[in-house]
């Protein structure tokens, strides 16, 4: 038999066909409780924070949520989906007060050391966009270390690092030693 563009045609039709009876429902009732459930997003991977980080804007209309291409808003009346940042990042929290979105990103520079050579270092570096306006400011850039949460208020941030050269401490998941990471081939640890 000969493929021909009609048969083409065909294939494309009950392959978008076979896709569209794939996808979840928008709403639903689920017939163990009653409840009605109404699916938010509509794109494979989205996530919301965990129940104990904020997710909602100052007015609580809008849900902050990661996507595979960085965070957006989620209107909960139209739910309509806007981004908000355009990149792979690291979401910490949505504040609560100002509707900033706090997040991470490890941003590459080059610095010169004591001995006059050139390397490049990697900082963690905080940004805050407005989840309405989209205006990004730089809250802090860290030599070192992560931040993990922000306070209530917004005006203090929780974070750790690692004091001096210690490295860090892990356990090999295929044979259960303990050892340095980073510093041995069956310890590594992806820091970015």
């Amino acid at each position: 038999m000969r493929f021909t563009p009609i048969f083409a045609c065909i294939f494309v039709s009950l392959a978008s066909i076979a896709i569209r009876a794939a996808e979840p429902p928008t709403e639903w009732i689920d017939p163990d409780t009653g409840h009605r459930v109404v699916r938010l997003s509509r794109e494979p991977g989205t996530a919301s924070l965990y129940f104990h980080q904020n997710s909602y804007s100052p007015d609580g209309k809008k849900l902050i949520v990661t996507t595979t291409n960085g965070i957006a808003t989620i209107d909960l009346a139209t739910r309509a989906i806007e981004p908000v940042v355009s990149e792979r990042v690291s979401l910490i929290v949505a504040g609560r007060k100002s509707g900033l979105v706090y997040y991470a990103k490890r941003v590459a520079r080059e610095t010169t050391k004591a001995d006059g050579t050139k390397e490049m270092v990697t900082d963690n570096v905080i940004f805050a966009p407005h989840h309405d306006t989209k205006v990004t400011r730089e809250i802090a850039k860290l030599p070192r270390g992560g931040i993990a949460s922000i306070n209530a208020d917004e005006t203090l941030m929780l974070g750790s690092y690692v004091d001096g050269d210690a490295g860090i401490f892990a356990r090999d998941g295929g044979n259960g030693r303990q050892g340095q990471g980073g510093r041995h081939p069956h310890h590594r640890i992806s820091r970015g």
